[in-house]
């Protein structure tokens, strides 16, 4: 309401200038809009009541008046009629109303308003300040942990303190970038120093935590491909921008590292200040058989290691894999039959398309290259694409006979036999 303003803008006024201002006002007034308030007694009353012998009874809250508007009337050497009034003192007294050598305050004002986490190892601090006797900007210095950190000129422009402080102007903001703090907890403080009479001023101190603690990443992929298992993610530590070291724990053991540093671009994007080189990717094989792998992030003090990510697999041998999808014999007119063989092989450390051999009673009949499009072996064997299968003929001679198909090895490892049965020619 009215009385709450006015109570907080002249509350206001004392506070920035240590003197209170009169109140001017007439009964039908106080008794209206203001309610009659009773709270306005420490404030010199200024009653404006016309044709009355005396300005009783007063305004609620006051028991005493300072000055008594008592009507208008001409002076000389003024055009108009002007406001008459009445003081209740002496000259002395009305003397001590005009008796300020400044209605300021005489040292710094103004607000620390914030210290906030800008970057891996930055903050930035900021507020405002001004001298009410000078409209030119001050200095105002950042203390980090009990160190001056930095100096700056409060000349930025502020329209909120230029509309509250019109005197000054709006050009008294500060805000400063501070570089170089340590992960953990910091104590910083700003100090505005005073120009003409006054002390300087301690605006306070903000306490501001530097990021901390062990990695953060992600294990993306763990997949079988053509020599190994295509392990990918990214990872870094928040107490510093160099690239972190990535171990591959397998069974509880230390197998293989590398460090983190590929390029990673959307991991850059939501780490600024940590730059984009933060990911790996990598192969790993292994020895053959079931196994737990983990990948393992290790932090620099403080903080620990992160674990990204675990997974139960099994790493296969080097020996080629595959199978045989169809076998038919067709009798040839008594001249024998023909042997016909489908199916599909491929070499886990190699993409290559393989040699199969069809032998009969150990000796070599057929042979093909394991070439042939089967979509389904492209999404089961990821990486190693489709082109793995294979449609070849034998000829049997009558009689019963040892047939064999082979999957010849490319690199480690040896042949597969990937099935062997008697077959009537």
């Amino acid at each position: 309401d009215l009385a709450t303003w006015a109570h907080h803008w002249l509350d206001e006024v004392y506070r920035l200038t240590g003197r209170r201002a009169a109140i001017t006002s007439y009964p039908a007034f106080w008794s209206g809009p203001m309610a009659n308030n009773t709270t306005f007694g420490d404030y010199p009353l200024w009653i404006a009541r016309y044709g009355t012998p005396s300005p009783y009874p007063l305004l609620a809250g006051w028991d005493d008046w300072t000055w008594w508007q008592t009507g208008q009337d001409t002076e000389p050497g003024i055009v108009g009629q002007v406001d008459q009034n009445l003081f209740n003192g002496n000259l002395n007294f009305l003397a001590r109303y005009g008796a300020v050598s400044s209605p300021y305050p005489t040292s710094p004002i103004g607000r620390y308003e914030a210290a906030t986490v800008a970057g891996m190892d930055e903050i930035t601090v900021s507020g405002w300040a001004l001298d009410a006797d000078t409209q030119d900007p001050i200095t105002v210095d950042v203390w980090v942990d009990g160190v001056l950190a930095d100096t700056v000129d409060a000349d930025e422009f502020r329209w909120d303190v230029g509309l509250f402080f019109w005197i000054w102007g709006a050009e008294h903001g500060f805000s400063t970038r501070l570089e170089g703090l340590a992960p953990g907890t910091h104590n910083v403080c700003v100090w505005a120093h005073n120009t003409g009479p006054g002390i300087d001023v301690d605006m306070g101190c903000k306490s501001v935590t530097m990021p901390t603690g062990p990695p953060v990443g992600s294990l993306e992929l763990v997949g079988w491909r053509p020599s190994g298992w295509q392990i990918d993610g990214w990872a870094l530590d928040p107490d510093t921008a160099a690239a972190v070291q990535v171990d591959v724990v397998v069974d509880g053991v230390v197998a293989h590292s590398v460090t983190a540093d590929g390029a990673r671009p959307d991991v850059g994007a939501f780490f600024p200040d940590w730059g984009p080189d933060h990911g790996f990717s990598f192969r790993y094989w292994g020895t053959p058989g079931p196994h737990e792998l983990c990948v393992v992030a290790r932090g620099v003090a403080p903080g620990g290691d992160t674990t990204l990510g675990c997974r139960s697999l099994t790493t296969p041998g080097p020996n080629p894999v595959g199978g045989l999808l169809l076998v038919t014999n067709t009798p040839n007119g008594g001249a024998g039959s023909q042997l016909r063989v489908v199916g599909w092989a491929l070499d886990p450390d190699n993409g290559a398309s393989l040699p199969i051999t069809v032998t009969v009673d150990g000796v070599p009949s057929a042979t093909a290259t394991a070439d042939i499009d089967i979509p389904v072996l492209g999404h089961f064997f990821t990486g190693f694409g489709s082109r793995h299968g294979f449609d070849l003929t034998a000829n049997l001679a009558p009689g019963a006979h040892e047939v064999c198909v082979i999957a010849h090895n490319v690199g480690t490892g040896a042949d597969t036999t990937l099935g062997c049965g008697t077959q009537t020619g």
